[in-house]
């Protein structure tokens, strides 16, 4: 039916996009720099194994020993920051998922797409038009679903309303027709009393067909 300018949102999505890519690339590499160093802590692993058998065996050092335990400790502590550093980049990485669906979503949305098939019968905006919702969003089209069937509101008046009940036949007239008159049936009887000018009447609904359009919404009847 119409496209709200859609320039702020698509840079929207396009920023989001490129965070995303960005922290996903971030986390590639941070998964690359935790492989490095857990072959880096199964080196100095082996290392340290090495210099404690030596060490027993009285050929290494007590110092040589303190240093391969200096330096394993500090291998794993290398292990445990990337770790920790991968999954926070990870809740990073949600996050930029999140945020490219919902400007994704909001993109979408200048799109105004009918619910229904039917027919346009009232359009409020003209192209340009600022278009703003506060607390009750505004009425950009009308749309008649099926023009093929219509309801008519018809105004009972207190006296004659306990002798109308659903199911019964209604014919009518219209003044863009005055001379053909048309058939529907009553579909429904509200409980809710209208009061004008001291005369209470009830509305009475009533469904008809409307095969070749000639009846049209919004026209007076007299049933």
């Amino acid at each position: 039916l119409a496209i709200i300018d859609p320039d702020t949102y698509t840079s929207r999505v396009q920023s989001a996009q490129a965070d995303l890519g960005a922290a996903a690339a971030l986390l590639s590499q941070q998964q690359a720099n935790l492989k490095q160093a857990e072959a880096q802590l199964a080196l100095d692993k082996a290392n340290f194994d090495r210099t404690q058998y030596l060490a027993n065996q009285n050929i290494a050092s007590r110092q040589s020993l303190d240093q391969a335990r200096a330096t394993l400790q500090r291998s794993q502590a290398a292990v445990d920051v990337a770790r920790a550093q991968i999954g926070a980049q990870r809740a990073r990485v949600v996050q930029s998922q999140a945020s490219v669906r919902s400007s994704s979503v909001d993109l979408a949305r200048t799109r105004i797409v009918s619910p229904i098939d039917g027919v346009v019968v009232q359009r409020s905006i003209d192209p340009g038009q600022t278009v703003a919702a506060s607390f009750q969003a505004p009425v950009l089209f009308l749309i008649a679903q099926d023009l093929s069937k219509l309801q008519v509101k018809i105004m009972v008046d207190e006296a004659d309303i306990g002798q109308v009940r659903e199911g019964q036949t209604v014919s009518f007239t219209v003044d863009a027709f005055p001379d053909q008159s048309f058939q529907g049936k009553v579909t429904q009887v509200r409980k809710q009393p209208e009061t004008s000018a001291n005369v209470v009447a009830y509305v009475v609904i009533a469904e008809a067909e409307n095969p070749n359009g000639l009846l049209l919404p919004g026209m007076t009847a007299n049933a």
